[in-house]
């Protein structure tokens, strides 16, 4: 952040010998440079993990992604290493565990 000061000839004395506490220049300078802060209320979006919802991802409430990555691989699906889940999969995951638990 930059700040601008008035460094009159009174004022510049009283600085360069010490009379002027920093605090009271930055009080009475103008600010000129730096980001400007936002006024909108700060809201605290993290949430803490828990052992239900680590590796499960935020879009797909169940197993850990990795479980259905391996069901995927083993049941023959094309499955992306890495990223969101293709809905396909995801699907194709609850219709067979939906089945074999009734």
């Amino acid at each position: 952040m930059d700040y601008q000061l008035d460094v009159s000839a009174v004022n510049l004395d009283k600085i360069e010998n010490g009379r002027v506490p920093l605090a009271k220049l930055l009080a009475v300078s103008t600010r000129v440079g730096g980001r400007r802060q936002s006024t909108a209320p700060k809201i605290d979006t993290a949430k803490p993990a828990t052992a239900a919802s680590a590796g499960s991802g935020a879009g797909f409430p169940g197993p850990a992604t990795r479980e259905i990555r391996r069901w995927a691989t083993d049941a023959g699906y094309e499955v992306p290493a890495r990223g969101k889940l293709p809905q396909s999969i995801l699907d194709a995951y609850t219709a067979a565990h939906w089945t074999a638990r009734f």
